[in-house]
């Protein structure tokens, strides 16, 4: 093989590494995982340029703009739909935890509103709060917090008496935090909270 032949053949397929490397990225992006340099990834990179070039090779049947677009397009589609499967039901229910490294990502991912008990470490009282569409929960490989946007008023047996109206919310470092205890939202409704 001549180097002229090399080249164009590498011409061929750099564009579908491309499309790997965006695919990457957004998976990186979606996806809670540590964070690691590009070198360390080049076989997922040429992986998903090697599929991206086989399957524009296998859909013949279409006209080269409307492949080229398929292609592009499946780039970006195919992260989140793995994602996606990864996270259905069937899989969940027959297979170990594939995609949230820690305990903390699989709960919070699921952006469910809850009420939040924080025990801080060296504290009696705990800190209660609502975890909810305007919280956050920082995502592995970041060091863990959590923002949770209210407080609420706690009597000596740590049941709640009333929401406080100033309130801006709470940040608490995971370092500080000994353990979590998460409640049904409703809960406070019931109990006599707000």
């Amino acid at each position: 093989m001549n180097s002229a032949n090399f080249f164009s053949q590498l011409e061929s397929i750099f564009p579908y590494f491309s499309l790997g490397f965006i695919s990457y990225k957004i998976w990186k992006m979606i996806v809670p995982n540590k964070k690691n340099m590009l070198k360390d990834n080049y076989f997922e990179i040429i992986s998903l340029g090697i599929l991206y070039k086989l399957v524009y090779l296998s859909i013949d049947f279409l006209n080269k703009p409307i492949k080229i677009l398929l292609i592009i397009s499946m780039s970006f589609v195919l992260p989140l739909l793995l994602k996606k499967i990864l996270l259905s039901k069937l899989i969940k229910e027959n297979t170990v935890n594939t995609i949230s490294p820690l305990a903390w990502d699989f709960f919070f991912e699921k952006r469910e509103p809850c009420v939040v008990v924080v025990y801080i470490k060296g504290k009696e009282k705990p800190i209660v709060g609502y975890y909810g569409t305007n919280s956050f929960a920082s995502a592995y490989p970041n060091e863990q917090s959590i923002y949770l946007e209210f407080i609420y008023a706690t009597d000596d047996n740590n049941q709640v008496v009333e929401f406080s109206d100033y309130s801006k919310g709470v940040l608490i470092k995971g370092s500080e935090i000994s353990r979590i205890n998460f409640m049904d939202a409703n809960i406070i409704e019931s109990n006599g909270g707000e």
